[in-house]
């Protein structure tokens, strides 16, 4: 993923903003991969587990994030489509103040931007509450029959 001359800054936050920028994004695309090739697994292979009714149930009460351009609605699944095909990445910066000094650190989100079948989108993907919807949905995931049918080693998503 790369950003735009927006993300540059002086030479100490450029190195702060690209370790926050790799360690995330990093993070974010391996989770959503294995996220999606656990669901591919086992999507309408067996009746035993909605996948729909269980993307639903991880993310109800939540806000993972909220779409500034473009018409999606974000699932889970969706925003972990978002992720993985996503071809810009901005950590989103907040300034604060303590004893007369001013910083910057993340946010907690990032903006994310693409495009499908030539409808540009962006979002805005808060990361810890994405985690907490992949958490929910990795334990309700374990207490139904179909973790059984993909293996002992699902579990390491």
């Amino acid at each position: 993923m790369t950003g735009s001359t927006q993300d540059q800054g002086d030479q100490e936050f450029d190195e702060y903003w690209g370790w926050v920028k790799a360690i995330v994004c990093n993070y974010a695309i391996e989770c959503a991969i294995k996220f999606r090739v656990l669901q591919d697994t086992i999507y309408g292979k067996f009746d035993i587990v909605e996948f729909e009714e269980l993307d639903s149930k991880s993310c109800n009460g939540l806000s993972i994030g909220k779409v500034t351009e473009g018409s999606s609605k974000l699932s889970f699944r969706e925003t972990s489509n978002k992720i993985i095909h996503a071809k810009r990445a901005v950590p989103q910066w907040t300034e604060s103040k303590t004893d007369n000094k001013k910083f910057r650190y993340w946010s907690g989100e990032i903006e994310l931007c693409g495009e499908r079948r030539a409808e540009e989108w962006v979002i805005l993907l808060n990361v810890g509450v994405w985690s907490q919807a992949m958490q929910r949905f990795i334990e309700k995931f374990s207490y139904s029959d179909a973790s059984h049918y993909v293996g002992q080693n699902w579990y390491l998503v």
